[in-house]
């Protein structure tokens, strides 16, 4: 139980952290947001109606775009248009397969004229524009739309932003990403082992629950790959039954796994990961004189789905599929299978993103 309690502190320590660490990310985020919100509103005051916009990275100088900064900034812009009935936004498959058949990176596009060219290819009646500038201790951000068919500038909003509290606050966003996720393994295990007979009693397990607490750490070093190590472990309780009593062991798994994994996204709040891996397994028995298991080397293959409210924060569901049974044994071999966990188990986790 030692090690449950453990992981069970970690968890209470992460979640401690991703709230404080959202709100401070929020700040520029919010700020952002709000430079959104002043160029719907000059836009509607002049009662334009329904446009179609599309929404390029801002430009930036050679050492900000290293860092991602005019994507990131862009990307959370148009979230403030995406929820507005007087927007439709160019989807982002559609500017990509543009950008490819011009054979451009959204990054270097920095000529205006270039952008309204691109986004009269899009189907796109409306452009985001803007660039970052460093002046001093502070980033300036400009923004407007422009009119691609008479490159009228129909909105502007500016504001200025703390070089340190930007940077730091928009690094997730870049192509490099840490993540910490505390999770839980559940599985709901149906056990066929035979009935074990050994010098002590005679054992007939019994369906039972597993849920297992562990810390997952990600890394993705570019932008479709990313790694994984989780570690994990915890008790559940297994039946056994003599002649005259029924007996319940404490049963505790211990583990670490190692993957890799395919990451993409079903736009800005919705990532997902489709990977493989190795899982290492040990069962440790307590008031029963098998004491532990060896340990056992399983393959997974798992599909992980997110939701991120905010830049620094997700809810995410995983479902893992272990291509051999976790089977717990005795000590020395000497009896069969004690237990058998299912193979497939449920991972609903948090995500605290650096």
């Amino acid at each position: 139980m030692k090690l449950q309690a453990k992981l069970s502190a970690y968890l209470f320590a992460a979640l401690m952290l991703c709230s404080s660490t959202s709100a401070f990310a929020d700040g520029t985020t919010d700020k952002i947001s709000k430079l959104a919100d002043k160029l719907i509103k000059s836009y509607q005051q002049k009662n334009q109606g329904v446009t179609t916009l599309a929404v390029f990275p801002l430009s930036t100088d050679e050492a900000l775009a290293k860092k991602n900064l005019g994507q990131s900034v862009s990307d959370i812009l148009a979230r403030g248009f995406f929820t507005n009935k007087d927007f439709t936004l160019v989807e982002r498959s559609e500017f990509n397969r543009i950008l490819s058949e011009q054979k451009l990176q959204a990054s270097g596009i920095v000529e205006s004229e270039t952008q309204v060219r691109l986004g009269k290819m899009m189907g796109a009646k409306t452009i985001l524009l803007g660039n970052i500038q460093k002046v001093g201790k502070n980033y300036q951000v400009n923004v407007r739309l422009v009119n691609v068919e008479s490159g009228e500038v129909t909105a502007a909003a500016y504001d200025e932003f703390l070089v340190s509290a930007f940077q730091e606050d928009l690094r997730i966003t870049s192509e490099e990403t840490i993540g910490v996720s505390p999770f839980m393994d559940i599985r709901s295990n149906d056990n066929k082992t035979k009935t074990i007979t050994s010098a002590y009693d005679t054992s007939t397990p019994k369906a039972f629950t597993s849920v297992l607490p562990g810390i997952g750490v990600f890394y993705r070093p570019v932008k479709h790959l990313m790694f994984v190590f989780d570690a994990f472990g915890g008790g559940t309780y297994f039946k056994t039954r003599t002649s005259n009593n029924t007996y319940f062991y404490e049963l505790t798994l211990r583990g670490t796994s190692f993957g890799a994994a395919y990451a993409g996204g079903f736009g800005e709040k919705l990532p997902f990961s489709l990977g493989a891996g190795v899982t290492g397994v040990a069962g440790y028995w307590k008031n029963m004189p098998l004491k532990k298991s060896a340990t056992v080397a399983v393959p997974y293959l798992r599909a992980r789905l997110e939701f991120k409210p905010t830049q620094r924060f997700g809810i995410a569901l995983a479902v893992k599929y272990d291509l051999k049974k976790i089977e717990i044994k005795d000590r020395d071999g000497a009896h069969d299978t004690l237990v058998e966990f299912s193979q497939l188990a449920l991972q609903p986790a948090l995500t605290l993103y650096f």
